[in-house]
């Protein structure tokens, strides 16, 4: 009886035994599985992120100073080569016409970072990198170009990582015009006149402005012009008055010339001109000796009053006029007799008060 009762008492645990190997070899399985999924899972997150991305700007540096800034100019269309430490060519790409370029889905690894470096391609033999560094070297504007080789210095790219301060600036060798940089060319219309104005980088090459000006956009005739001062070598404010100006849309561009006669255009602008009563009022000649004529566009028939004022603002001659529609020349009365100097001439209706300046020389 023990003996049975022995045995019997035996079977049972066999098989509890048997069933919970089972159950722990099953959530082995299990874990096997979802750690193997875990891993996959984690394989394929990084590879979304083994990538970054690397750019930014070629230009004219126009100062020489080293980094780009407001006054210089980009440079489309160079070439700009991305290679590994190992000086293995990556890819290329063309600046566009803001002088931008980028680089991107460059494969790094998943952690850690990877060394590359940038080739600048000079667009001819007239240019030459500016100096390297300038502006110093954790400037994000500064030129990064080897001013003999066109070579970056080697940088770093991790994962995830967009690197936009790889910038590269040239200069004209000796001898070479570099392009003027027009800023801020500006313009409006106000007692008669159009005054235009703009902001210019002068270099040592620059001989004038052309100013010209159109009623359609596309005919254009100068009617002007601007000297630089040869002493000039700076940012410079210039202006310009245009007494000329016709009703409705008027179109102004400049033309740069410089010493050897080459030359190059600004973007056009747009002035329109919606005068009333008396506008557009010209002087001739002007200076003036013995006599002068004033002429005044009117919108209708309406009498003024047309005075000459010295320069301390007394009132040396007075005289009136009919004044019709339309273009009116009026010769100004006794004027040879006024001493040498500066006057203003001053046409007055019942609207509107126009003034300009004149000078009486013999």
């Amino acid at each position: 009886m023990n003996t049975f009762f022995t045995l019997s008492q035996k079977r049972p645990h066999k098989r509890l035994a048997i069933a919970l190997q089972m159950v722990v070899s099953l959530l082995l399985l299990l874990l096997t599985v979802h750690v193997h999924a875990q891993n996959v899972s984690n394989s394929r997150d990084t590879s979304k992120n083994n990538y970054a991305s690397a750019g930014q700007f070629v230009f004219i540096d126009l100062d020489s100073n080293g980094k780009r800034d407001a006054i210089d100019i980009p440079l489309p269309n160079s070439t700009v080569t991305l290679y590994d430490s190992s000086n293995n060519i990556l890819s290329t790409r063309i600046t566009n016409s803001n002088g931008y370029f980028l680089f991107d889905s460059i494969q790094v690894p998943s952690a850690g970072f990877k060394y590359f470096k940038l080739k600048f391609d000079s667009p001819s033999t007239d240019y030459t990198f500016t100096s390297q560094n300038a502006a110093g070297s954790d400037s994000s504007n500064a030129s990064i170009a080897d001013s003999a080789t066109g070579f970056s210095p080697l940088f770093t790219l991790e994962a995830g990582q967009v690197k936009l301060t790889l910038n590269a600036g040239l200069k004209a060798v000796a001898g070479v015009v570099m392009p003027t940089s027009i800023n801020q060319f500006t313009g409006a219309y106000a007692n008669g006149f159009v005054e235009l104005g703009w902001k210019a980088f002068i270099n040592a090459s620059l001989k004038h402005f052309e100013i010209e000006r159109s009623t359609d956009g596309t005919n254009f005739r100068q009617i002007g012009q601007v000297v630089i001062d040869e002493d000039n070598n700076t940012n410079s404010n210039f202006t310009y008055l245009d007494i000329l100006a016709e009703k409705g849309s008027n179109f102004y561009r400049l033309v740069i010339v410089d010493k050897d006669g080459n030359y190059s255009y600004s973007k056009a602008i747009t002035i329109s001109v919606e005068a009333k009563g008396i506008s557009l009022m010209v002087v001739y000649p002007n200076p003036f000796s013995k006599r002068v004529q004033v002429k005044i566009d009117c919108d209708n028939d309406e009498p003024g009053i047309i005075h000459v004022i010295d320069n301390s603002g007394n009132i040396v001659r007075t005289q009136t006029a009919n004044l019709q529609k339309g273009n009116n020349k009026i010769n100004i009365n006794n004027v040879d007799g006024l001493p040498n100097g500066f006057y203003y001439l001053e046409v007055i209706t019942k609207d509107r008060k126009m003034r300009i300046k004149l000078m009486k020389q013999q």
